[in-house]
């Protein structure tokens, strides 16, 4: 099963071993005892056991259940936190970023093909999409509401009304 990035733990929160994700796209809603794996890349993480995951400000704290003090939790940080997609309880039409890519972009109002998204930054104050467009140029978009229209999850497309002159 393929694994899904949620965040990087940036620091702890407290002295009984919680820490806090920053980079989260969604909040998930987990069971208690889940594994999740922590790493710099979901190939090289370590498995842990997962006690909670609450929301906290605009971000969340995890608790693991191995991690019961301030010490342990801070050789933690700046690791990333993954969570296999079957632990997932997304709603329809819900999804992550990191999941968009191969999705082909399409203008909104001529449905001409854009290009197809090659890449998600997470930027302190939005996600951009890497878009590879068909004359080789890469193009990237901030993903926000005033440019993305829809999200076909479904057929792998979305619909964008990029700014003049952007493609």
């Amino acid at each position: 099963m393929a694994l899904q990035y949620i965040g990087t733990i940036t620091r702890t929160h407290g002295v009984q071993g919680e820490c806090v994700l920053s980079d989260v796209d969604k909040i998930p809603n987990v069971r208690k005892n889940t594994q999740v794996h922590l790493g710099y890349t979901s190939a090289f993480g370590k498995k842990y056991t997962l006690d909670y995951i609450k929301p906290y400000k605009n971000t969340c704290v995890i608790k693991l259940t191995t991690i019961n003090d301030i010490t342990t939790a801070e050789t933690l940080k700046e690791l990333g936190v993954f969570l296999e997609e079957d632990a997932f309880t997304l709603s329809a039409g819900e999804y992550f970023d990191s999941s968009l890519i191969g999705f082909k972009v399409h203008h909104a109002q001529t449905d001409v093909t854009l290009g197809e998204i090659v890449d998600v930054w997470k930027l302190p104050a939005h996600s951009a999409y890497v878009i590879d467009t068909p004359n080789g140029t890469e193009v990237i978009l901030p993903a926000v509401k005033e440019f993305i229209i829809t999200v076909d999850t479904k057929n792998q497309i979305i619909k964008a009304n990029p700014p003049d002159g952007m493609f």
